[in-house]
């Protein structure tokens, strides 16, 4: 009784520390970056996203029309979002933003994206649509343009496709 009551607690606190580093990752700076397209995902508006808000949304033209320009293939991102929330049930801003991440730093990526445009802060969809890398994306319609960070952000929500 007393080996699983000490395996019960190891497992409990190992649990706490892990999801205090994974939360200590994320910067303030991370949550603003997905924060619009979380609370555009939240249809409820209680902080948490839940298969509810994602069929809600996704199902809704005028509702996901708002993700435009930022999820490409919405059916794609939805289902992988519902698969996530099978185990979670629910997610505030923090797991989303690990969802979104993926383990993966934003500022290095942010790097990634200034070094293949360099001194720019916008970028054009056209000169998108000419770096080789990308011309995957030449099949969508993008938005117009768009920052280091907000391109650096659409990178991470689609990178699947890229």
């Amino acid at each position: 009784m007393l080996k699983v009551m000490n395996l019960l607690i190891l497992t409990l606190s190992m649990n706490i520390l892990m999801s205090i580093s994974s939360n200590a990752r994320i910067t303030n700076a991370d949550r603003g970056r997905c924060r619009e397209i979380f609370n555009d995902i939240d249809d409820d508006k209680n902080g948490l996203i839940t298969e509810e808000d994602v069929s809600s949304v996704f199902s809704d033209p005028e509702k996901s029309q708002k993700l435009d320009g930022m999820i490409l293939e919405k059916e794609e991102f939805k289902n992988a979002l519902l698969n996530r929330l099978k185990t979670r049930r629910e997610m505030n801003l923090d797991a989303f933003v690990t969802y979104l991440y993926n383990g993966e730093s934003f500022e290095a990526r942010k790097r990634d994206m200034q070094k293949l445009f360099p001194q720019k802060t916008v970028i054009q969809r056209e000169e998108i649509y000419r770096k080789e890398v990308f011309e995957s994306l030449r099949d969508y319609n993008l938005k117009e343009s768009y920052t280091i960070e907000e391109f650096t952000l659409f990178y991470f929500i689609n990178h699947e496709l890229i």
